[in-house]
């Protein structure tokens, strides 16, 4: 490869680490918005392939997690391999009976009927991660508000829908300690792992030494 060849692919390479960056911290900022900003196409045609060449992804919002199927061709997103998703929930969605069966039963849509918009979101949330056919690892912080370890607010029934995220080889729940403890006693599924936040701490410190 000349070096004029080596570095236009570093150029490629470069652009592409940016453009993820963008994906993953800009919550504010949806997937459209990005590639309509002049030169953004020309770029992201160039630079593509060498964005999904690191298939790991990672966002802090919702909002890019239920964009991603309608974004990105279905060939692009099934080749993302690893995905983190830090999500900031409020409180629980606290779906009706109706919707938790439907979700079970990935009747997404029909779910939706009735919901609130905080409710829409959630559902939407995990709908789209069952999309991604080629993910080996999930990872989903879950940073609940308020005193969750002492008020119990979340129950099992609000993470059942995470029973649906079957592809993946491990799905990786990690939330406040007191409620990691809870929810492994309540939420069972092949592929899922709960810890807590101070517990995963503790297993990379393991792992480094």
């Amino acid at each position: 490869m000349s070096s004029l060849a080596t570095k236009d692919r570093k150029c490629q390479v470069g652009y592409a680490r940016g453009l993820r960056f963008r994906l993953g911290l800009y919550a504010n900022v949806s997937l459209v918005s990005l590639l309509e900003v002049p030169g953004w196409q020309h770029r992201y045609a160039e630079s593509i392939r060498y964005l999904y060449e690191l298939n790991y992804f990672d966002t802090r919002s919702p909002e890019v997690v239920c964009g991603l199927p309608k974004f990105l061709p279905s060939r692009r997103l099934n080749t993302i391999r690893s995905f983190t998703f830090c999500w900031t929930l409020p409180k629980p969605p606290s779906l009706s009976v109706e919707a938790r069966n439907c979700c079970q039963e990935k009747k997404f849509e029909q779910a939706m009927r009735r919901c609130n918009r905080y409710q829409r979101e959630w559902i939407q949330t995990w709908n789209s991660l069952t999309t991604m056919e080629g993910l080996v690892f999930l990872r989903i912080e879950m940073n609940t508000v308020g005193r969750e370890s002492v008020t119990g607010v979340w129950e099992g029934s609000d993470l059942e829908i995470m029973k649906v995220v079957q592809i993946p080889e491990t799905v990786l729940l990690v939330m406040e300690d007191e409620s990691a403890r809870r929810m492994r006693r309540l939420i069972k599924a092949p592929n899922l792992t709960i810890v807590g936040i101070l517990e995963e701490e503790v297993q990379i410190k393991k792992h480094a030494t």
